[in-house]
């Protein structure tokens, strides 16, 4: 378990930064709810802004990370969910 969600910050870090200007700040799994949270900052945020606190919390079922992390890509509906939510957090 500990090796799929290191692959899946990974696989969604790398995506948010470079498409979003966001990173992943925090990732948790609850295995009785088998779902993953997610927190997202900004990756402007300095510590004078008054930005530096915004974060968005997003969840993905452990099925949809699993299949993701056996493909090593991010599916296009969730990549499609990230631009949606995660726009409330780009400048």
């Amino acid at each position: 378990m500990a090796e799929q969600k290191k692959r899946f910050f990974v696989l969604v870090d790398q995506y948010a930064r470079s498409h979003l200007r966001c990173f992943v700040a925090e990732l948790d799994y609850s295995p009785e709810e088998l779902v993953y949270t997610l927190c997202f900052r900004r990756t402007d945020g300095t510590r004078d802004s008054p930005h530096r606190y915004d974060c968005k919390y997003l969840w993905a079922s452990a099925e949809e990370v699993r299949t993701m992390v056996e493909v090593g890509t991010l599916a296009a509906d969730f990549e499609k969910h990230l631009n949606e939510e995660l726009s409330s957090l780009r400048p």
